[in-house]
């Protein structure tokens, strides 16, 4: 292989296990589209929506869906998903393997043990790479509100383990998540991050330029937006809590969000009793192409995660979709948005705190020129690790696993 990533020898045949939809996953896409445009063979296991065919190709990968969709719940429905998915994926990957004769299996977490599922690829020659999207552990923490001695926690620390212990190399998508893994024994030559930054379309990056010189006309709101799953999580009952306290004090101020989830109920029951009419509006689930209408719209884009254990270590897709479009955004103070953006790309607020909130978007309101420089700085700190850079070192890594 070049210096620059370029392929020799002869194309791999990949398959790559991941337990949700296909091509919306868009980490999951990034990897594929990569292997494809380096004229490697791909296979893609996955789950399967109603009303999307069983087999399916997708810009030359092969896809193959299994009957199970995606579904939330409690604990007991996580481990019947889990471990269903893990027996079809595993007598997916056989049968295909028997085919096909794969190079490299790569699964993408959750659950973790699904890596278990190239279980017979790897001992008939295939290599296994693990791309962990999440740390268990933390998350399953987080959503429960668990202590880290509780024995589901030690359980999953335990199958966490063990996955990585069966994969042959592992990836993962920050220093924060690295950090821990490598803290629970994983040796560090193991495991490469592949930051999960956003493939743009080229109109996109060249609509994001364009605007960025745009000022609001007098008389015009200004439009805050966020997007993605609506969970408890993601601090959207804080957002549209500081949304009335801005208004109280006179500021013309309008909300999008753009996503679907199980709180968009209780948040639009908090808005009637709030009585923000018109200034918040729930758009449901849009495509990236569609939802960057309201996101090129946006004054100020907010990420709002309730501050744990879980996401002081995330680094949200979002968040990087924001800059990359260089929108200014108001961001929670968490440990790995705070360790990558530093202290004055982003402006900051105390998590849960609607008030602090309010009062930084307040300010920022009142200084188009700090929320300028923001765009700038943060623009400056992630144009170096966009996907172009981070395409080439998942390749050399997925290539490498076959010399």
């Amino acid at each position: 292989m070049s210096e620059r990533g370029g392929r020799t020898g002869d194309p791999m045949r990949v398959c790559v296990v991941r337990q949700y939809y296909f091509p919306q996953d868009p980490r999951v896409r990034k990897e594929v589209s990569a292997l494809l445009e380096r004229g490697h063979e791909v296979d893609v296991v996955c789950l399967r929506k109603e009303g999307e065919p069983r087999e399916d190709t997708w810009r030359g990968a092969r896809i193959h869906r299994l009957p199970m969709s995606h579904k939330r719940g409690g604990v007991l429905r996580y481990v019947w998903n889990y471990s269903v998915f893990l027996l079809l994926a595993t007598l997916a990957c056989l049968k295909l393997h028997v085919r096909r004769r794969f190079h490299v299996v790569q699964v993408n977490t959750m659950p973790d043990i699904l890596v278990f599922s190239a279980l017979m690829p790897r001992l008939l020659g295939a290599r296994v790479l693990l791309d962990m999207h999440e740390v268990m552990p933390e998350l399953f923490m987080s959503i429960y509100a668990i202590p880290s001695r509780h024995p589901l926690v030690r359980l999953l620390k335990v199958l966490e383990w063990l996955s990585l212990k069966a994969a042959n190399r592992i990836i993962t998508v920050n220093e924060q998540c690295a950090a821990i893994f490598r803290s629970r024994g994983l040796a560090p030559g193991k495991l490469s991050i592949i930051l999960n930054v956003p493939e743009l379309p080229e109109e996109a990056l060249a609509a994001a330029e364009s605007d960025a010189s745009l000022q609001n006309e007098e008389g015009e709101p200004f439009r805050l937006f966020s997007h993605g799953s609506i969970l408890p999580r993601y601090g959207y009952a804080v957002l549209i809590r500081a949304m009335r306290l801005l208004l109280d004090q006179g500021r013309n101020v309008r909300l999008d969000i753009v996503g679907q989830g199980e709180q968009q109920s209780e948040l639009e029951a908090l808005c009637a009793e709030l009585r923000l009419g018109d200034a918040v509006a729930f758009h449901g689930y849009q495509p990236f192409t569609e939802l960057l209408k309201p996101m090129r719209a946006a004054d100020l884009c907010v990420v709002a995660l309730i501050k744990d254990v879980y996401t002081d270590i995330m680094l949200p897709n979002k968040l990087f979709e924001y800059v990359a479009m260089r929108k200014p955004v108001i961001a929670s103070r968490t440990e790995a948005v705070m360790d990558f953006f530093g202290e004055d790309a982003l402006a900051y607020y105390e998590s849960e705190s609607p008030e602090d909130m309010a009062r930084t978007i307040a300010a920022l309101i009142d200084e188009p020129e700090r929320r300028a420089v923001m765009t700038e700085q943060a623009w400056q700190r992630m144009e170096p690790v966009m996907w172009e850079r981070h395409k080439v070192e998942y390749l050399e890594i997925v290539e490498s696993m076959h010399r």
